[in-house]
């Protein structure tokens, strides 16, 4: 087309001319370039000091987070049900053990013997897995 008209169309002419909208025209010269990567070098403030791979989250933390949680679930379903509350209200709701205690109507003393012993059998349970 910049052949025939001798200068570089312009959005109505490209438009007409690729049967589009003169909005998808544009929607596509804006998308120009989008697919070039960024570098992981590039500052992400003023002073340069923090980079964009700064801001990416590590790697290795998320997987020994998923794989705990894959070893941990199926010892996690052999708990009662009462057992799993107590961990719940402990680890999930940070509870202290004289509420959870106040919660399931026992004393703090037996709340702390029963997370100890759940505790003690998740890791025996995770150490045969």
């Amino acid at each position: 087309l910049s052949q025939d008209l001798g200068r570089e169309p312009n959005r109505s002419e490209l438009a007409e001319e690729l049967d589009v909208t003169p909005q998808e025209v544009a929607d596509a010269g804006s998308a120009y370039g989008s697919f070039s990567p960024t570098s992981l070098d590039q500052p992400v403030n003023a002073d340069g000091a923090s980079h964009l791979s700064d801001l990416l989250p590590d790697d290795d933390t998320d997987a020994h987070a998923s794989e705990a949680r894959l070893l941990l679930a199926p010892a996690l379903r052999k708990l009662s049900d009462r057992d799993r509350r107590i961990l719940y209200l402990r680890y999930c709701e940070d509870r202290t053990q004289q509420e959870i205690g106040e919660d399931i109507g026992v004393t703090q003393m037996q709340v702390s013997r029963t997370l100890t012993r759940i505790l003690r059998d998740l890791r025996t349970e995770l150490e045969v897995a």
